[in-house]
């Protein structure tokens, strides 16, 4: 038996050397073709191994690489407290990535040019020795691109700063000259009715025309420089945030569009809606806007506006429908410009600045509003409402009536 294992101790002893030398070639071939540079340096701080990537980077060859101090790739002022550096790695024994919090390494090529370097290091044995490997790898583009998107930034933030302050400019302009252009508007209006009145019957049929031009014109200014005000009042509301019960905002609508409803033979309909967290006065105004928007944009005998609300996580789906004219989805997006206009304004009076106030309170609330554009008949309007601390209508509700609520004027 002891000589059949002698027999076969030699092939077995020639197996594993060609198996270790097979490994080996292995490991030469992945350590040449690896992008990143690998440096293996002993207990001494020489380097042993340097890879093609190595070499490439650094500007030397393997041969002039061989049993160079590892100091000498590091930059003169870190050069001299480096070996305290590689004691403490060493006491450590477990691997670190020097890059970790730190865009400051560099690494000293032959030709004295500084490079940015990403290094990790990694304690390795070989043989009695305790030998350190390191990789190297030149973020030089990285850092590139992370200056340009940093001064891009800084770009965009000082554009942005700018454009913020040209906005609130520009809106504190559009204030002042609304405000201050109200009081001889209101006069125009005011002396042309009241000529209307005295001296209608003594002029002739193209004077009494002429000045129900001016009228006219007066009453829509008018009505412009308020939706203007209304429109710069939004982001100057010193009013707080609170609990705002829908159903008793809806209330409030329906009475202050009595007349309108009334004339028209309109109708408002909403069932048990939630208790959301926002500006009371500004959910009044949003609202408003669009049950009067639906009511007026309409051809139908009895017009209909129906407001209703869905929970969904974390904010309240709230849609404003109604049966009118409808419009058409290619001016979903355009819609809630300043002064957009679909129709006439024979056909239908108004400024244009309803449904960009509506927008505006939605953005000042971090929500959304949005045409509905798969809307069958008439419009329906969407608005997605953050629910933050809200409460449900059916838990917290204070109006007078309970369940389906309709407001009608014949």
């Amino acid at each position: 038996m002891a000589l059949l294992l002698l027999a076969f101790q030699p092939q077995q002893y020639n197996q594993l050397s060609d198996k270790l030398v097979q490994a080996g070639e292995r490991a030469r071939a992945i350590n040449r073709l690896m992008p990143t540079g690998l440096l293996i340096i002993n207990s001494k701080g020489l380097i042993t191994e340097a890879n093609s990537a190595a070499c490439r980077l650094f500007g030397f060859s393997e041969e002039e690489f061989m049993d160079m101090p590892i100091e000498n790739l590091i930059p003169q002022e870190k050069r001299s407290i480096h070996p305290r550096y590689r004691t403490a790695f060493s006491q450590e024994n477990r691997q670190r990535n020097m890059s970790e919090g730190n865009d400051q390494l560099f690494g000293l090529s032959r030709s004295g040019e500084l490079l940015p370097l990403q290094i990790g290091l990694a304690p390795v044995v070989l043989g009695k020795d305790r030998s350190v490997a390191i990789s190297v790898m030149d973020v030089s583009d990285r850092r590139r691109v992370m200056q340009q998107l940093e001064e891009s930034n800084r770009e965009m933030n000082v554009a942005l700063e700018k454009l913020t302050q040209s906005n609130e400019q520009l809106e504190r302009f559009a204030f002042i000259c609304s405000h201050d252009l109200q009081e001889p508007v209101r006069m125009m209006h005011s002396f042309s009715q009241l000529l209307e009145k005295r001296a209608a019957d003594s002029l002739d049929h193209k004077s009494r025309e002429y000045l129900e031009y001016i009228t006219n014109s007066a009453t829509t200014t008018k009505t412009m420089i308020t939706d203007i005000l209304s429109f710069c009042r939004v982001d100057q509301s010193a009013e707080n945030y609170a609990q705002v019960n829908l159903n008793i905002v809806l209330e409030q609508v329906c009475t202050t569009l009595q007349i309108s409803l009334s004339e028209a033979n309109g109708s408002v309909q909403w069932h048990d809606l939630p208790t959301i967290v926002g500006v009371h006065s500004q959910i009044l105004q949003l609202l408003t806007n669009l049950i009067t928007n639906g009511i007026k944009f309409n051809e139908s005998a009895a017009p209909c506006v129906e407001v209703s609300a869905e929970c969904h996580e974390d904010l309240w789906t709230i849609s404003v429908s109604d049966n009118g004219i409808g419009i058409p989805p290619k001016y979903a997006d355009s819609l809630f410009e300043m002064f957009s206009r679909l129709n006439s304004r024979a056909d239908y009076p108004g400024t244009g600045l309803g449904l960009a106030i509506c927008k505006r309170v939605a953005e000042r609330h971090d929500a959304t509003i949005s045409l509905d554009r798969s809307a069958d008949q008439g419009s329906r309007f969407v608005l997605k409402w953050p629910r933050k601390n809200a409460t449900s209508a059916d838990s917290s509700s204070n109006t007078s009536e309970e369940g389906h609520h309709v407001k009608s004027v014949a």
